[in-house]
This record gives structure tokens, C-alpha cells and sequence, in this order.
């Protein structure tokens, strides 16, 4: 049987003062929480631009944005840019997209 003056210490038991500790990593709040960065420093400018899209926005001058000479009413929501267009412009873009979804100004709204 062996006696605590016999028993050898293990080989990875570390000697006092010789243990190293690794730093901690730095934190950084846009990396751990990006949502919570975004809702305190962007969500404000994301929502104004999310409500102009709704209406007709800042951009809009009334005329087609293909031909430039027509009342513009349409829109689409599936192609880049959410552009006002004529009947006209409209047809001719979507003769082969028959799946955009197209709305119409009416009474200061979209249907």
C-alpha cells in the first residue's frame, strides 16, 4: 500500500506559478448582437425607406419613368427599383414576366 510520501504527483499536474491563462476574446457589440445594433443605429432610416416604398415616395414625378410622356399608375413589386410606369411601358416590360406582381395608384394608396 502506498503512503502520501510514496505517491509520485501526475506528469500534467502543473507546478505553481507556471499555469498560463489564455486573455479573454474582445467583445465587440456589432459582432455578438447585430440585431440589437441594428434596432439602435439603422432601424429609424430602414422604416422611412420601408413607408416611402408603400406610398409613392419622394421620387415620384407623375410621369413614366420608360417614355416620360405618360401619367405614371403602375408599379411591380418583384422587378429592381419599384419604378412608376404607364399602361404602355408596363405591357411592354412584362410581355414575357406574367407572374410580377403588378398595383395600381388609386385613391392615394396601392390596390
Amino acid at each position: 500500500m502506498e503512503t502520501p510520501e510514496t505517491v509520485t504527483p501526475a506528469a500534467d499536474v502543473k507546478e505553481p506559478g507556471k499555469v498560463k491563462v489564455k486573455p479573454k476574446a474582445k467583445r465587440y457589440l456589432d459582432s455578438d448582437v447585430p440585431l440589437l445594433s441594428w434596432r439602435d443605429n439603422h432601424h429609424e432610416e430602414y422604416m422611412d425607406h420601408f413607408i416611402m416604398c408603400e406610398g409613392q415616395g419622394r421620387m415620384f414625378t407623375g410621369t413614366c419613368y420608360g417614355c416620360v410622356s405618360e401619367q405614371a399608375v403602375y408599379r411591380c413589386q418583384d422587378c429592381v427599383g419599384l419604378h412608376m410606369l404607364c399602361r404602355q411601358c408596363l405591357l411592354e416590360k412584362h410581355v414575357n414576366l406574367p407572374l410580377h406582381r403588378i398595383e395600381e395608384w388609386r385613391d392615394d394608396l396601392f390596390h
